[in-house]
């Protein structure tokens, strides 16, 4: 029987912005559920990762020097709720769901730097573009 695919649809609109985080968002956001996963219980298994909702969005720039009307990009970040199937390694499922935040600093320079958060049970009114990202993204309490 094959496993139920990721469901990133919610995604799908804005995914050209996850793009400035990872030429693969979908891949990058998989890996650091495994991640995850596996810190937690080693070998367990990430069956299924869905997107629920729309995903909120907050971003920083810079104002270009030889024309002030413009701004290049330095800082994003995104929050998303998520609902994710894991399976540990003794074959319990267990389903597990909170918000997905991923935001990048210093996207002009090369040392880029980015971060992950994975909050069970967070809701997007406590860790969203008007909660917690806020001050992930800008440093703002």
């Amino acid at each position: 029987m094959s496993e139920p695919a990721d469901d990133f649809s919610s995604l799908h609109p804005s995914m050209h912005m996850l793009q400035w985080l990872d030429e693969d968002p979908p891949r990058r956001i998989r890996t650091a559920f495994e991640e995850w996963g596996d810190d937690k219980v080693a070998g367990t298994r990430v069956v299924q990762i869905a997107v629920v909702g729309k995903p909120q969005f907050l971003t920083g720039g810079k104002r270009l020097d030889d024309d002030p009307e413009k701004m290049r990009l330095v800082r994003t970040g995104v929050a998303f709720a998520f609902a994710v199937h894991i399976r540990a390694p003794d074959g319990e499922d267990h389903h597990v769901k909170g918000v997905f935040s991923w935001i990048g600093m210093d996207l002009d320079e090369p040392t880029a730097r980015q971060r992950l958060w994975i909050d069970v049970d967070g809701s997007l009114d406590e860790l969203g573009s008007e909660g917690r990202l806020r001050t992930r993204v800008y440093g703002e309490d």
